[in-house]
Formats: C-alpha cells, sequence, structure tokens
C-alpha cells in the first residue's frame, strides 16, 4: 500500500476494515477504537463477521455475500463488539474487489441512534398528552402548506376521519 493512502486511511475518522476472504488484513487507527483494541494485531486474522455482536453477524454476513466489485452499494446497521458484553452501533457500508478483499467502512452512530429514541419517546408521549386532552390539534408546515389535522379536531366540528 503506498504511503500517500495508508496515510489516508489512517486519518480516516471512519473506522476502515480490509478483509481478504474473510478474514482481517487491515484496520485503521478509528477501526480499533470501535472495536476496543490497542493495536491491529489484536484482531488482524480474526474472522470479520467474528468482529460483530452475535445478534447481528447473519446480517453482516448476509451482507458481505452480497457485496460485489461492479454491485450496487448499500449500507447496513450492526452492532461491532467492544468487549464480550460493551457494544458500539455502526452504519456499514462495502466495496469489493475481483481477488476476494473487501473494504469496510463502519461510521459510530451510537450517538444517533440515542437520539432518534429519544425523538422517538418524545413524539410518542406528546401523542398520549395531546389524545388525553381530548383537544382538538391541527399543525401547519409554513413552508409546504401541508396541514395535519387530529381526529378529535374533525370530531368537533362534524367531519369524518376522511
Amino acid at each position: 500500500m503506498s504511503d500517500q493512502y495508508r496515510r489516508l486511511v489512517e486519518s480516516s475518522p471512519d473506522g476502515i476494515l480490509v478483509g481478504r476472504h474473510g478474514r482481517l488484513v487491515l484496520a485503521n487507527a478509528a477501526a480499533l477504537r470501535l472495536c476496543g483494541v490497542d493495536t491491529a494485531e489484536q484482531i488482524l486474522g480474526t474472522g470479520i463477521v467474528d468482529l460483530f455482536m452475535p445478534e447481528t453477524r447473519d446480517t453482516v454476513r448476509a451482507f458481505l455475500d452480497r457485496v460485489r466489485p461492479d454491485g450496487e452499494r448499500e449500507r447496513i446497521d450492526a452492532r461491532i463488539a467492544r468487549s464480550a458484553t460493551e457494544a458500539t452501533d455502526v452504519e456499514i457500508s462495502a466495496a469489493a474487489l475481483e481477488d476476494g478483499t473487501v473494504q469496510l467502512t463502519l461510521r459510530d452512530v451510537t450517538a444517533r441512534r440515542r437520539a432518534e429514541d429519544s425523538l422517538r419517546e418524545s413524539e410518542e408521549r406528546l401523542a398520549l398528552a395531546v389524545a388525553g386532552s381530548r383537544e382538538g390539534v391541527w399543525d401547519m408546515n409554513l413552508e409546504t402548506g401541508d396541514v395535519v389535522y387530529s381526529q378529535r379536531w374533525k370530531q368537533m366540528l362534524g367531519y369524518d376521519e376522511d
């Protein structure tokens, strides 16, 4: 690997793993942090799928089976094992070469998942509060002009749901 390419891979904020025939042959510093190890030697030679939590290994295995040099690019979510009990949520994309080499790019999405979960919980609480208040509400998107009316708002004005 050229020095320029190696520096580019090492400086990536995303984890980069390179595998050949299912075994890990290279991991950049960000990937080592995601895996919870100090040196690449601790994980080189490991089966790529074995780096992930048992509950997502089948998903990762199926994803790797679909990766082709000229194939469509896709992304999947998985949980990479930091230890036997700790994991990090990652989004994985991959590129393959014809010689059986595959490059995985791992992006830590733990904070994003937490924010999505928090937003979902907040929306559920708001929906329960509105439903429990028996008040009719409506919401208008000022940019698009789209309006959403609650079922109770429609009932209060004598309209059917549709």
